[in-house]
């Protein structure tokens, strides 16, 4: 199987965990799954626990490089909106792009 996984590594506020996670199956994925180029989303906690905040794996499986393209360009930003403004201060997170061999 060819394609790109993106995973975004997300560090949430411990009174914030439960909207954040709501939020990120309620909204984020459906807006994700709508697209013809998301294969799967993987969401995982991180076990190692931290005492400030939880941290979460979101993969994103993508068919090709225009879907890392599309993903990079609107979804990104859709991500990169909803943390600063529903979520200000109160999520940090970072991004990786893996290839599938």
């Amino acid at each position: 199987m060819k394609g790109y996984i993106v995973n975004l590594t997300v560090n949430v506020d411990n009174a914030y965990t439960l909207p954040w996670i709501t939020w990120a199956r309620e909204d984020f994925f459906p807006f994700l799954k709508q697209w013809p180029f998301v294969q799967d989303i993987v969401f995982t906690r991180v076990i190692s626990r931290e005492e400030d905040g939880n941290t979460y794996s979101i993969q994103i499986v993508l068919t090709n490089q225009q879907g890392v393209a599309y993903f990079e360009r609107d979804c990104m930003s859709y991500f990169t909106n909803m943390a600063s403004n529903q979520f200000s201060g109160k999520v940090v997170f970072f991004k990786t792009l893996l290839e599938l061999q």
